[in-house]
């Protein structure tokens, strides 16, 4: 399907929605309404904000009692039916009303008294209904209002209801972006008006298959970002996003959870291998783990960079953040002294433990250093390995420098920097008066909160993080 771009024509395929993305301020919206007067009436716009203003009734205007709009509310009752749960739409006098029976009995009552969502869902319906043939509708922000299961749900009815059209959808909710199930995105990349009045966009066509090592979810925010990401572990719900969101994000940085590390990894490498993105700034920040000083420096070179502790839940527990807390939670003067015996008590009883894991994780590393690509590798070059590499004399001394290493950790600072514990933050809540996981909820929220105690706390943890940019914070040694 041909339509008209500012800058050209470009094919849209219905089968393959396209995506807009772009940051805040670049002229999605705008490109979308010119796109709209270039194709006349081969475009339609829709709007969730339209949605509220939205008065069925009004639209089907006087005719509305004919047979054709008694098939077009039939129509629409067919697309919600698994969408409003216990209504659907009906006639009251000559005029379309609602259906209700979630109480039992039927109820009839007006339209605008569905909620916000409802009525997106209505003017959407309708929208997609009255849509010429084999002609393109854009949404902008269709998320508005509802539910995201309910959004996604929606328009995947809507598309298979019209597979003759084509669908555009500009949206900040990346989830829904990856449920339209689409290799088609379009980036803007600015908007501007020259000194005669002639706006002027720069976009570009993005075929999401040609990034096969980027999870999609974080390839629409990157496109659709302000150009510094940080790509973090976990999800939105974890710490690392919580925290490094509210710090980097001082900094102008966006993070994009990518899930393990190894996906951070994967990313940063297709990255550097393949050119991508360098006109942007984006690094990972991963966990230290139990990587030693020589593979933390083997990652850097690919963008990705180790936190100075073990692992992210140990920057709750570095003594400068420990004596703020002490002081922002009105705890007794010993409550530091207390919380930094936990956890030396804690790790002595580990230690072993740690170590041992240590040692197990560097076996593995040595063993997938066995290279089988294409069967070149025979079982005398394995046996011959093993007895090099694994000889009982190096086995004795690799476990005994883990053991070493652990046991020589005396000051909290060199404790948190090779202990993997992850309760350790829950745990130490109890030496402040704080039960379960409240602590670190507690530093998250003071730092949300932008209270007086945010520079503090930012100040603390800053040392054990990655500096990018112009930061020029001090950086706690590895």
């Amino acid at each position: 399907m041909k339509i008209n771009f500012p800058n050209g024509t470009a094919d849209l395929d219905p089968s393959q929605p396209l995506i807009v993305l772009g940051a805040n301020g670049s002229g999605k919206t705008k490109l979308c309404l010119e796109i709209c007067d270039l194709n006349k009436d081969a475009v339609a716009v829709v709007s969730g904000y339209d949605a509220q203003n939205f008065d069925l009734n009004r639209e089907l205007g006087s005719a509305r009692g004919d047979m054709a709009i008694r098939a077009l509310v039939s129509g629409l009752n067919a697309i919600l039916s698994r969408i409003l749960i216990n209504k659907k739409l009906a006639f009251d006098s000559g005029s379309v009303c609602v259906s209700d029976v979630s109480g039992g009995a039927e109820v009839l009552y007006p339209l605008n008294r569905l909620s916000d969502g409802e009525k997106g869902m209505v003017f959407y319906a309708y929208k997609t209904l009255v849509l010429k043939p084999e002609s393109v509708l854009i949404a902008d922000e269709p998320e508005l209002h509802m539910r995201r299961s309910v959004c996604s749900k929606l328009w995947d009815r809507l598309e298979a209801l019209r597979p003759d059209a084509a669908f555009i959808y500009i949206t900040h909710d990346m989830d829904f972006a990856v449920s339209r199930n689409s290799s088609a995105a379009l980036k803007v990349g600015s908007y501007s008006v020259d000194e005669n009045g002639n706006e002027r966009w720069e976009y570009e066509f993005i075929n999401t298959d040609d990034y096969p090592e980027f999870d999609k979810s974080a390839l629409y925010e990157i496109l659709g970002g302000n150009g510094k990401f940080i790509l973090s572990e976990g999800t939105k719900e974890s710490l690392d996003y919580m925290l490094y969101s509210e710090i980097y994000g001082d900094r102008g940085f966006s993070v994009i959870p990518c899930g393990g590390c190894q996906q951070v990894m994967k990313i940063m490498r297709a990255k550097k291998r393949r050119g991508l993105f360098e006109n942007m700034e984006i690094y990972g920040v991963i966990d230290r783990d139990f990587r030693s000083d020589a593979e933390i420096l083997e990652l850097s070179e690919d963008g990705v960079f180790c936190i100075k502790v073990a692992e992210v839940e140990n920057l709750f527990l570095v003594p400068e953040l420990l004596r703020i807390m002490q002081i922002q939670l009105g705890c007794e003067s010993d409550a530091l002294a207390n919380a930094e015996e936990l956890i030396r008590s804690i790790y002595g009883a580990e230690i072993l433990k740690q170590a041992a894991e240590a040692f197990k994780i560097e076996l593995n590393k040595k063993i997938g250093k066995i290279n089988f690509i294409d069967g070149k590798l025979g079982s005398k070059d394995v046996e011959e390995y093993i007895y090099s590499e694994f000889s009982e004399e190096k086995i004795r001394s690799l476990f005994e420098s883990k053991k070493r290493l652990y046991s020589d950790a005396k000051t909290i600072d060199d404790v948190l920097r090779i202990f993997n514990y992850k309760d350790l933050s829950k745990r130490i809540g109890s030496k402040f008066g704080l039960g379960g996981g409240d602590y670190p909820k507690r530093v998250i929220n003071l730092l949300k909160n932008d209270s007086g105690a945010r520079e503090k706390i930012i100040s603390a943890i800053a040392p054990y993080l990655p500096a990018f940019g112009d930061d020029a914070r001090p950086a706690k040694r590895l």
